[in-house]
Order: C-alpha cells, then structure tokens, then sequence
C-alpha cells in the first residue's frame, strides 16, 4: 500500500507483485484441461486465485462478494478455454473475465459503492509504523472505492495488478488513450480526497 500511496503523490514506480515462474507453462495446463484433466485445470486455479481475488476485492470492497465473483470468474473461463487464444496469455485473459463481471456487478448496484467495512479488513498494516500512516492507508482504501467504476477498475490494474496501459487497454477493450485518461483522472480524484494528509486538514 506504501508503494501506490507513493505513486499517487509523487509519480514512483508502482508497486508490482513479484510472481514466481511455474514449472508448467500456462499454455501447457491449458491443453491437458482441453484433454480432459481437470487437475490441471484446479492448478491454473491455484495460479491466479489471487490475482482474480484482488481484482474483485478492490472493486466490490466486500469479501462475500469478491469470493463470489471470483469463482464465477473461474467457472465461466472453464466453459470458455476451448476459445482461449494462446496468444492472449491466461493473465489477460482471466482479467478481462473478472474486469467484466466486477463492472457488470456494480453497474447492477446501479450506484456508486460507498466504503464499507470489509473493504478495511485485512489492509496490510505494520503496527510500528505511525497511526498518520495507517490512518493514510485506509482513508487511501476507501478513496479507491469511491473511484467510478471504471476508473476504479484502471486504477487496480495499473498500480495493484501492475499492468502497462496497452495491457489494460486489450483487458477492457478500450483504447489506450481513454485508459491514461481515465488513470490521471482516477489519480486526481485520491489527491483531491487525501490532501488533508498534506496540508492538515
């Protein structure tokens, strides 16, 4: 959280998970499920269960609803790998799956989500460091949840997932141009709401 924080305000790297590379190529447990083996399949699960998970965590703020989107995310790419182009890559693929379902949820809520309780559970926090910060962190958490829908969903990709925005672009089927936008204003909107952290109060 300390290295979107940073990001956000002074332009840094962005935080990106460091994923360790698997054994089996992607492409390769992809054909074994088209073979009939669903093992290989409950390991491309294993894979990207967090990735899926975060994505939809960030969007909705509600476990419930993150664990709920996110099997449906896999039980829909299950029924749709016949048509999986190697070429994709699973990451994207999978996160157009999630993208999509978080965007048609909360289009269903037919409003904006406010900050809810879940969605400051589990927020990595040290205990050493000051309340300042960890206040910063979770005002930072809702500020996310405030974003629209998808500038939300752009700004998790970008500084959560670590996607680039031609990555983004082909995961939303939008243009590359309308994600920077969506970005900066997405990065206004969290300075304009965290700026007491800066200028007290």
């Amino acid at each position: 959280m300390d290295g979107i924080i940073k990001y956000v305000f002074h332009r840094e790297r962005p935080f990106v998970l460091n994923r360790k590379q698997p054994t089996e190529t992607d492409a390769w447990l992809i054909r074994r499920v088209l073979k009939g083996e669903r093992n290989a399949y409950a390991l491309l699960m294993k894979r990207y269960q967090k990735l899926v998970y975060t994505i939809a965590y960030r969007m909705t703020g509600r476990v419930e609803d993150a664990e709920d989107l996110t099997q449906e995310c896999f039980l829909r790419a299950y029924t749709a790998l016949s048509r999986f182009r190697t070429e994709q890559g699973f990451g994207p693929w999978i996160s157009r799956i999630i993208s999509n379902l978080c965007l048609n949820w909360i289009d269903k809520k037919k409003r904006e989500l406010p900050a809810t309780d879940d969605a400051l559970d589990n927020l990595s926090v040290d205990p050493r460091r000051s309340v300042e910060t960890n206040e910063l962190q979770m005002a930072l958490q809702e500020a996310i949840l405030r974003l629209p829908s998808r500038h939300r969903l752009v700004f998790t990709l970008r500084y959560l997932e670590g996607h680039d925005c031609r990555q983004i672009a082909q995961i939303m089927e939008i243009p590359e141009g309308t994600v920077k936008t969506y970005l900066f204003r997405a990065r206004q909107k969290l300075q304009k709401q965290l700026r007491h952290f800066w200028h007290g109060g």
